[in-house]
């Protein structure tokens, strides 16, 4: 026999659903998207060795790479 279970029970049994099929696919998105990112950054850093450009990984910041050693702290 079926049971009432009330409009609270049922919005959360359907948000409780909801969470679990965003769970499983960004747990699939990020699984698939991890190999692409791996692979498009060895392309633009393979791109970058052949037309002799700094490579993007030199520094953090994205401009020149400076080593410990060239910065100078002015007081």
């Amino acid at each position: 026999m079926l049971s009432y279970i009330g409009p609270g029970g049922a919005l959360s049994a359907i948000g409780s659903f909801l969470a679990l099929l965003a769970a499983v696919f960004l747990a699939l998105l990020g699984f698939v998207w991890y190999p692409i990112k791996r692979m498009l950054r060895a392309r633009k850093l393979a791109k970058a060795d052949v037309e002799g450009q700094p490579r993007p990984s030199d520094s953090v910041s994205g401009g020149p790479a400076v080593s410990s050693q060239e910065r100078k702290v002015e007081v």
